[in-house]
């Protein structure tokens, strides 16, 4: 769990935080979105792209 940990330190949120968004137990803010987007070096809208 240290790279959860590191994430959440560096979006500003709690590791639980990180983990209910990834197992759908809490939705995912707009905020959030741009934070982890910036972070990750992902674009926002391959959060949405799911692989059957």
């Amino acid at each position: 769990m240290l790279y959860a940990e590191k994430l959440a330190e560096a979006v500003d949120v709690s590791r639980e935080h990180i983990a209910k968004v990834e197992t759908t137990k809490r939705n995912l803010s707009i905020d959030l979105l741009f934070r982890l987007s910036f972070v990750l070096e992902v674009q926002e809208y391959k959060f949405f792209i799911f692989n059957k």
